[in-house]
């Protein structure tokens, strides 16, 4: 992709970004001035009846009366609605006590100020007084008036001041949840690329032992061995192809195909393949592991012991059930005159990382030598399927 359309690209999402914004913003705005006409209509009404049950003389009908004072509320929707969306607009206001209070300062000469002259107009008209007087009206309106008329400025700048506040943290709230989830879907994505990663080393890596055993069956003219092997091979790779498809199989099938595997590697090395397997195949039915587990470490076991020596292997397999998981025992003896083994060296490395990926640091390995040796002890907790 050229530069020209990549920047368009960026352009077109920025530009979908801020109109999605903007919506937003308006669907906020609009939802403010519905709460805020409820409200003074909810207070309109209050003094509606507070005036008409109070009243001794004749007054207007109690709707009439509604009326003529609901008409003093417009401005106030107007300064609510417009206060909320400064301090949505400038939200730094809101953590800058002086740029709050010269807003506050502000809405006096811009809001307070012309109210009072637009309230006192409207008691004049309502009492048929001459509009030139209204200089004179407004210097000796009652200081009662002026103070009710203050506290309820000071109440809604409040109110409109903890409204767009509260509304700012929510927001703030749901964008770190999308961006936490965004974080973690991106992480999951790259957890899932990494398993496959894994999963895609392991296939070759097993394909490439099985031919390397093959390959010493022919070199030594055992033609026959040699086909029985590429059968054998043929079962196995059709084990390693479905089960790398799927997230989990079952521990009896794995176990199944380890011993599938020994079986190959008996053709090549007879009866100096010497492994015990202790497992109860019908507890581990049920049970599940990530696919192509147990093989690598039963490899690395062989690759250690049989592969550096020419004597008989001593290998054991230990599976059994403890409480709410499956506990693995492997080892093979461990000879430091032994000679190094040429191997890819795949296995424990990569089951311990395929485990970090599949449990999220539930399963346990742990390797070391014990009277001469190696053990690798693995703890997997049960998982559903």
């Amino acid at each position: 992709m050229n530069d020209i359309a990549l920047k368009a690209l960026e352009s077109g999402h920025a530009a979908r970004a801020s109109t999605s914004a903007e919506e937003h913003r308006l669907v906020r705005l609009r939802t403010v001035i519905g709460v805020g006409l409820a409200a003074f209509a909810l207070l309109a009404v209050l003094q509606t009846l507070a005036r008409y049950t109070d009243s001794v003389e004749p007054e207007p009908s109690f709707f009439a009366l509604a009326g003529e004072i609901i008409l003093y509320y417009p401005p106030w929707v107007i300064f609510s609605t417009a206060l909320f969306a400064l301090l949505e607009r400038r939200a730094h206001l809101m953590a800058d006590g002086w740029g709050l209070l010269r807003v506050f300062a502000f809405s006096h000469l811009l809001f307070f100020c012309p109210y009072m002259v637009y309230e006192v107009t409207l008691v004049s008209l309502r009492n048929g007084w001459p509009l030139s007087e209204l200089p004179m009206r407004l210097a000796t309106w009652p200081g009662f008036g002026y103070f009710v008329d203050y506290v309820l400025f000071c109440g809604i700048f409040g109110a409109t001041f903890g409204l767009a506040l509260i509304r700012g943290q929510i927001e703030r709230d749901r964008r770190n949840q999308r961006m936490q989830a965004k974080m973690l879907n991106m992480q999951l994505q790259l957890e899932h690329q990494r398993l496959a990663a894994i999963q895609a080393q392991l296939e070759p890596h097993f394909l490439f032992n099985a031919l390397n055993a093959i390959s010493g069956l022919v070199r030594g003219e055992e033609k026959k061995v040699a086909l029985s092997a590429i059968a054998r091979l043929s079962e196995l790779l059709r084990y390693t192809l479905g089960a790398s498809r799927r997230d989990w199989v079952s521990i009896a099938d794995e176990l199944r195909f380890v011993r599938d595997y020994l079986s190959l590697q008996s053709l090549r090395h007879g009866d100096r393949l010497q492994v015990r397997i202790e497992a109860d195949e019908d507890k581990l039915r049920d049970l599940s592991c990530p696919p192509l587990l147990l093989q690598p470490l039963v490899e690395n076991a062989l690759r250690h012991d049989l592969e550096t020596h020419q004597r008989a292997s001593d290998i054991l397999l230990r599976i059994t059930v403890q409480g709410e998981g499956i506990a693995l025992h492997l080892s093979n003896p461990a000879s430091a005159n032994a000679a190094p083994n040429p191997g890819l060296g795949l296995g424990l490395s990569h089951t311990r990382e395929r485990l970090r990926l599949r449990y999220e640091g539930a399963a346990k390995i742990q390797t070391e030598v014990v009277d001469g040796r190696f053990q690798v002890d693995l703890w997997l907790p049960e998982v559903e399927t």
